[in-house]
């Protein structure tokens, strides 16, 4: 049986940080593939701002994983111009793969929230989730949490992440000051065209 992870998220912009998530949940889950998926609108971040345009957004994305071995890049979420719920987007994708076993990859400063998901139940019986530490979390799971996510199947996994975040990035990118080392060499190429062309 296949194996999909979908990575869900703004990815506002993908960052080095995002990309050693994503190896290593292909990694430590044994998964086939990992699909990345850039929300249009997420349904927690519905009053965020948008730095970078949808299609600067997927670009980018597509230049971090391109070079990456069973990782590739979805504009399911950002073609549909809606709120992106995850039980939407994790029933498309069994569509496309009847046979595939399917995980939802996330940080774990999600999990106390997860039983307020759009239709939770039902997604926890599409999908297993694999969670990675996230930088400063923390993670309490009150009695009707703990309840609604003893249904979720989860794999929790660690590695050496690149520590890193999209605030920090866009924070660079407005004060003009170098991103080696954060972002894909390919990304820093795009962004400084994408600035002289301004």
């Amino acid at each position: 049986m296949r194996k999909i992870g979908i990575f869900g998220g703004s990815f506002n912009p993908m960052h080095l940080g995002h990309l050693s998530v994503a190896k290593a949940a292909l990694e430590m889950a044994s998964l086939n593939e990992v699909i990345v998926m850039p929300a249009f609108v997420s349904p927690f971040r519905q009053k965020e701002e948008r730095f970078l345009s949808d299609e600067e957004r997927l670009e980018i994305a597509r230049l971090t994983c391109e070079d990456v071995q069973n990782l590739r890049v979805s504009d399911f979420e950002i073609s549909k111009k809606e709120v992106s719920y995850t039980f939407n987007t994790v029933s498309f994708i069994k569509e496309q793969e009847k046979d595939a076993k399917l995980f939802w990859i996330m940080g774990e400063d999600s999990l106390p929230g997860l039983n307020a998901w759009h239709r939770a139940k039902e997604l926890f019986e599409l999908c297993d989730f694999i969670v990675y530490p996230r930088r400063d979390a923390v993670v309490r799971l009150g009695e009707n949490e703990a309840s609604v996510a003893k249904d979720a199947r989860i794999i929790k996994i660690q590695s050496s992440f690149v520590d890193v975040s999209s605030t920090l990035i866009r924070e660079k990118i407005l004060n003009g000051e170098d991103l080696t080392g954060l972002v894909h060499p390919k990304v820093i190429s795009f962004l400084h065209s994408k600035r002289t062309k301004e």
